[in-house]
């Protein structure tokens, strides 16, 4: 499915993907997250995924505070947000190029996060890279990861917090979206997706 997905994605010819990011690129432009003093979680994007370097441009122009994902251990598939304090930067082993030696922030303190997807459905469940990343450091952001914690946490132990921020949004190209993904228990579902065609808030019952 991954393949098939990200062959979709190649095929759009440069030409065209410019114009999607542009409509896309507008639509993250309304969201009210982006505001001054707001910090903002965006995406170095590799490969043929929504271009970030207008969207994160556009977070700078409003005044928020810009944090990028850092791919903290490799082995260990987790990840933390550094501030993205225009400097050059290098890349990772993947080619994603990431803030070194710049302040951290918790994934709990940010506003919004703006994630790149290989696809995703009507009700905000993705499909990522495949490391699962995100779904790590989001931990306990539903009411079903809350519930499942507490299920597992002895009676003795402290309760697991339940947090709503941040915002999670999706971008993508609108040939990414699939009619339905079968989430799997560790999935975080997104709170909203973003296309060429606008916003769309997730549907779950």
């Amino acid at each position: 499915m991954r393949r098939a997905l990200r062959a979709r994605r190649n095929a759009i010819p440069l030409w065209r993907r410019l114009v999607l990011t542009r409509r896309i690129e507008a639509a993250v432009a309304r969201l009210p997250q982006l505001r001054r003093g707001a910090a903002v979680g965006m995406y170095s994007h590799f490969g043929s995924e929504v271009p970030s370097t207008g969207l994160r441009a556009l977070a700078l122009r409003r005044g928020c505070r810009l944090y990028l994902p850092t791919i903290s251990n490799f082995y260990q598939y987790t990840m933390e947000f550094r501030r993205d304090c225009g400097r050059p930067m290098p890349r990772n082993r993947m080619g994603i190029a990431e803030p070194k030696g710049t302040p951290i922030l918790d994934i709990r303190q940010l506003d919004l996060v703006v994630i790149p997807m290989v696809g995703f459905d009507a009700a905000g469940y993705r499909i990522g890279n495949g490391a699962g990343y995100y779904d790590r450091m989001l931990g306990a952001r539903t009411p079903e990861r809350l519930r499942a914690a507490h299920a597992s946490t002895a009676a003795s132990a402290p309760p697991v917090p339940f947090w709503p921020r941040p915002l999670l949004v999706g971008v993508a190209f609108e040939c990414q979206r699939l009619e339905h993904i079968e989430a799997a228990a560790h999935d975080v579902p997104l709170d909203a997706v973003i296309t060429e065609l606008g916003l769309r808030h997730a549907r779950r019952e």
